[in-house]
């Protein structure tokens, strides 16, 4: 029996956020270090996965230019301790790490899971940006995703849509890739009497119909007209309560409050996606998401492998 291969070691710069599905997965086949930017608070990595033995998490500083700077550091310093580096999106710290790739000449992928440039513009339809402030962040975005698409060795994406989006003029660099999927053995339908046993152990409403809308609270989610659905559901007088697990449930039941809808809403913050998230599911009614942008939309996925039915935007 010839002996088993050694495991490698794979460098992951995280911009923007991440989980622990990503990072057991990857940490399932290397030894694993993942540079964090802040994002969102202490919440960067909302759990520690399963078996985080060979796992190493080091964060950076908060700033998009900052976090570049600190990988693009590590990156140089650290030659000759990593067989690979993965980088997610296609922003400043992907650039960084292109650019350094040929002095560590160690294999550098770019993994693209969502549109960045279409979640730039959610910002201004929703009015969180002047129009200067969106017309400038939107030329810096298109320009760092024109030099990575150029630099890049290969670009992996969970979708055509987002690999159009990234590199449309480099085709050949673009790899669609499952990276991420559902666990069915988890994400399992569950028939009228285990349904209720489950509110039971939720501490949700017996009788009430949930709309579970699983997303988190951001300007591409278009949270406000799932409200409005809402409110005239509740002008009709249907029995409903919208639930949410998010880190921006606090929001979510501001935004209710105002348009007359907090004794509707359930909201709390997010559960462990891999041991908790499918009880509240097979507890719900229907799914709802209704993002004005995605990369491919995960939660329908997991609703309909829980035999939940899905209303969903295109």
């Amino acid at each position: 029996m010839s002996p088993p291969l050694p495991r490698r070691r794979l460098a992951f710069l995280c911009e923007s956020g991440t989980d622990v599905r990503l990072v057991s997965g990857l940490n399932a086949h290397f030894d694993l270090v993942l540079l964090l930017r802040p994002a969102f608070g202490k919440r960067s990595l909302n759990w520690q996965p399963p078996d985080a033995r060979t796992l190493r998490v080091e964060e950076g500083p908060p700033g998009r230019l900052a976090f570049a700077a600190f990988a693009a550091r590590w990156l140089q310093r650290q030659q000759g301790g990593y067989d690979a580096v993965l980088s997610q999106n296609a922003g400043l710290t992907s650039l960084a790490a292109n650019a350094l790739r040929h002095l560590s000449r160690a294999p550098t992928f770019l993994l693209v899971c969502s549109p960045n440039v279409a979640y730039f513009q959610c910002r201004y339809l929703r009015g969180e940006l002047t129009l200067p402030a969106y017309l400038t962040g939107r030329a810096m975005l298109e320009a760092a995703r024109a030099a990575n698409a150029i630099l890049a060795e290969r670009v992996l994406v969970l979708s055509r849509y987002l690999g159009d989006a990234v590199a449309p003029d480099h085709p050949e660099k673009v790899h669609v890739l499952p990276l991420y999927g559902v666990d069915t053995s988890r994400f399992t339908p569950a028939d009228a009497a285990r349904k209720q046993l489950l509110r039971e152990r939720l501490g949700l409403p017996l009788e009430r119909f949930i709309i579970f809308f699983s997303s988190r609270v951001a300007p591409e989610k278009d949270t406000e007209s799932l409200l409005d659905a809402c409110a005239l559901l509740q002008q009709d007088g249907r029995d409903f309560r919208l639930l949410n697990l998010s880190g921006g449930y606090r929001q979510l039941m501001a935004l209710a409050a105002r348009k007359g809808l907090g004794e509707r809403v359930i909201a709390r913050d997010a559960v462990d996606p891999m041991r908790e998230l499918a009880g509240y599911y097979q507890a719900s009614d229907v799914c709802a998401q209704v993002s004005l942008a995605e990369g491919l939309g995960f939660s329908p996925l997991e609703a309909l492998a829980c035999g939940i039915p899905v209303v969903a935007t295109d």
